[in-house]
């Protein structure tokens, strides 16, 4: 080899070895790192080398991260970097140092610095594309206990009962009782129809089953009065309180369906009985639903006239006293027959409120309204016969089984943020959840052993 060529190798060697040998024994650390800000831009570098010399020796720590520089420009705004945005600084780089933080995901982060704790919101981890769905405000970061059911079984049902002292065609009373205790001693509870049609179950108990108990045309037999106007104990209304009263935890609720052109609930030659048995009805928790003004068979009618027949049935119901029409936003179809323009049912509303839901006339098992493949505006009923009733106690229906989250508040800010989480951060063992009136489904990816 050419000897000045050994010379030149020896040489560059020898110069690594004592760049590497001062590097680890002669200069201090901290005093290297300070060349990470050569890697800044120009401008940014001269705002950080005028920074608080503690900000500056902090700052060393960091290597510049290009997809953080909105995020730099609103910190360096005011040519002032504080602690609180130097601490925000290094979160971000720690949780989404590998994504593209838009000015609009950099704005949302200095604008937590004004929320108590902010610094836990990193402990979760939430993808950048959710902040826009979390509202920033003091108390988000506080931790709230949220109530989730798990659904393992969708179905809930409607039992439809007309005549309860017919057993020819319908049933007769003891029957009716006998079904109560039936149902109560498989595990179900009423539950209101208003609260089945927005998925609300917190009036459940917990570990029983829910089911609605509809009562149509307003029939003597379900609700009688005696001489001194209280609930004859021989009538619908009398025995379900009676049955209550023994064991609350089934309750009381029930809908009574009722429609104008006859008398509701009979007793002809008492006058204006029936205004006092609605009175008496919604101001113990019973529900009044709508069956049309006049019970006609609604596909035989075009808009304007369903219209007319809803309208006089609310119109009716306001002339009456203590009559609260806002409380019967439910339909039930007389003889289970929808309009051939269905649109114009669900597009229904008297004086600003919506119909919640209709019931047909018969179908079975009924899917929890709120679910992705159920129709509110047609769910099926059960005819409450003893076929249909031992049916009922055979088959696999939702179970209320709460279970309690301790969560940051932002999540229950929206359903998809709530929905991220219950996916990411609990082990629900269910894939259909229900919070809060929502329906959410979890991945199967996320189920596990649990699916």
């Amino acid at each position: 080899m050419n000897p000045g060529a050994k010379f030149w190798k020896w040489f560059v060697a020898s110069v690594i070895f004592f760049l590497v040998f001062f590097y680890f024994c002669f200069v201090p650390l901290n005093y290297l790192r300070y060349f990470h800000y050569l890697a800044y831009p120009k401008n940014i570098q001269k705002k950080l080398l005028q920074q608080n010399p503690n900000i500056k020796n902090d700052w060393i720590e960091l290597y510049y991260n290009a997809s953080l520089k909105e995020l730099y420009a609103i910190a360096l705004n005011d040519g002032i970097i504080y602690e609180e945005e130097l601490k925000l600084i290094k979160n971000v780089a720690h949780v989404y140092g590998k994504d593209n933080v838009s000015s609009l995901h950099a704005d949302f982060f200095h604008r937590l610095l004004e929320i108590p704790h902010w610094e836990s919101f990193f402990d979760y981890s939430v993808p950048l594309e959710y902040l826009e769905e979390i509202t920033l405000h003091p108390a988000m970061m506080q931790i709230s206990k949220e109530e989730f059911y798990p659904v393992e079984s969708p179905y809930v049902p409607v039992l439809m009962y007309h005549m309860l002292d017919d057993s020819r065609y319908w049933i007769d009373l003891p029957t009716f009782q006998h079904q109560l205790e039936q149902l109560f001693f498989a595990g179900f509870s009423t539950m209101r129809t208003d609260h089945f049609l927005q998925g609300d179950f917190s009036s459940v108990p917990d570990g029983r089953k829910p089911i609605i108990l509809t009562f149509d045309d307003g029939l003597e037999s379900q609700f009688r009065f005696t001489k001194d106007e209280t609930p004859d104990l021989e009538s619908g209304v009398g025995i379900l309180e009676q049955f209550s009263k023994k064991y609350p935890e089934f309750g009381k609720n029930a809908v009574f369906y009722i429609f104008f052109t006859v008398i509701p609930f009979g007793e002809n030659h008492k006058h204006n009985i029936w205004i006092k048995k609605l009175q008496y009805l919604q101001g113990r928790g019973f529900e009044i639903g709508n069956h049309t003004y006049d019970h006609q068979i609604m596909t035989k009618f075009p808009p304007e006239k369903i219209r007319a027949t809803l309208d006089l049935f609310y119109e009716k119901m306001e002339n009456i006293p203590e009559i609260n029409t806002n409380e019967m936003m439910t339909l039930c179809y007389p003889g289970g027959g929808i309009p051939r323009q269905r649109q114009f049912i669900e597009d229904y509303s008297y004086k600003g409120n919506h119909l919640l839901g209709c019931f047909g006339a018969w179908g079975g098992k009924s899917l929890i309204p709120i679910h992705p493949a159920a129709d509110r505006y047609f769910l099926p009923r059960y005819e409450a016969n003893q076929e249909n009733i031992q049916l009922i106690l055979t088959e696999n229906y939702f179970t209320k089984k709460t279970y309690l989250l301790a969560l940051p508040r932002f999540a229950s800010d929206s359903e998809k943020i709530m929905s991220w989480f219950i996916q990411n951060q609990t082990n629900l063992p269910s894939k259909d959840i229900l919070w809060k009136g929502n329906w959410i489904t979890v991945s199967k990816e996320k189920i596990g052993e649990n699916e």
